[in-house]
Order: C-alpha cells, then structure tokens, then sequence
C-alpha cells in the first residue's frame, strides 16, 4: 500500500517496494545519469526485453508484431516526459488517471 507516497507493508512501517513509475525512471535516467533519451528508453524497453528473450516479440515495431508503444513528448529543458497515448497490440488506450509527478506530466490527448 502508499502511505505518504512510499510504498509499505500493509500495517507496518516498512518499505516494501518502489511506486516509481516508467516514465519518471526514464527522465530521471536522463537527469540524473547523463544518459541521451534514446538511451533511456532503450534501457526501459529493449534492454529488458532482450534479458526475458523476449526481444522478437515485444522489442521493436514491424509487421506482424504486437504494435504496443507509448506516445510521448519530451520536454529537453526540464526532463520532462509526457505520456501522449498508449497503444497496446495496435489499439489506441485511453489513460484511467492522469497525473502530475516531478519528472513526468501525463495527459490524455488523443491521437488520430
């Protein structure tokens, strides 16, 4: 559960994982490790999806593929990623929260 924003052992004071979220992992990967975006993203898609063997399916775009992608935009000046869209297996999806987190900015503009 998210107590104060840390995620505890319910009842308990302890930590018990992360609430980091995808999107502010990459702009703090830029920020903060000096990483290009591009190299960031790499780390949050490919990269993992290469570890799992996973890469063929899920690693890149191309006909026959499972079309998941996010749509974002990328604010240079304040590392600032806002998620756009989401497509998931070609469908575009529509975001059930949006929020506003340092690091990231989401909204729910939609695409064609």
């Amino acid at each position: 559960m998210i107590v104060q924003g840390k995620v505890v052992l319910a009842g308990t004071p302890y930590l018990a994982g992360s609430s980091l979220q995808m999107p502010q992992g990459i702009a703090n990967l830029v920020r903060f490790a000096d990483l290009t975006l591009a190299q960031a993203v790499q780390m949050a898609s490919l990269n993992p999806a290469q570890f799992l063997g996973q890469a063929q399916a899920v690693g890149h775009l191309g006909a026959g593929q499972a079309a998941n992608l996010v749509v974002f935009a990328w604010d240079e000046e304040h590392s600032l990623l806002t998620v756009r869209e989401t497509i998931a297996r070609g469908r575009w999806c529509t975001e059930a929260s949006e929020g506003q987190w340092r690091g990231i900015s989401s909204s729910s503009t939609r695409g064609p």
